[in-house]
C-alpha cells in the first residue's frame, strides 16, 4: 500500500513512518497515480487533495477514516 500524508496528525510523523515500515506500508512525498491513500489530518495542503482529485484510484480519506483501514488490514500497526 503507498500513501501520501498531509495536514497535522494526531502523531509524530517519525512515529507513524516507523509504524508505516513495519507494516509494509509505503509513505510517497507527492500524489501520483501508485498512490493508494491520501491521509488528511488538520489543515491539510490544498494542492494534493486538488491532486488526488486528479487520479480515480486515490481515495482521499481523513486520518480517522485511514486508522479504521490500518484496524481491519493491518493489525500489527497497533501494537
Amino acid at each position: 500500500m503507498k500513501i501520501v500524508l498531509t495536514g497535522k496528525m494526531t502523531q509524530t510523523r517519525d512515529k507513524m513512518y516507523n509504524n508505516f515500515d513495519r507494516c509494509g506500508i509505503t509513505v510517497m512525498k507527492a500524489v501520483s497515480g501508485r498512490v493508494d491513500y491520501l491521509v488528511t489530518g488538520e489543515r491539510p495542503g490544498q494542492s494534493k487533495i486538488y491532486d488526488a482529485k486528479g487520479y480515480t484510484d486515490v481515495q482521499i480519506v481523513t486520518e480517522e477514516q485511514f486508522n479504521k483501514i490500518l484496524e481491519k488490514d493491518y493489525p500489527e500497526y497497533l501494537l
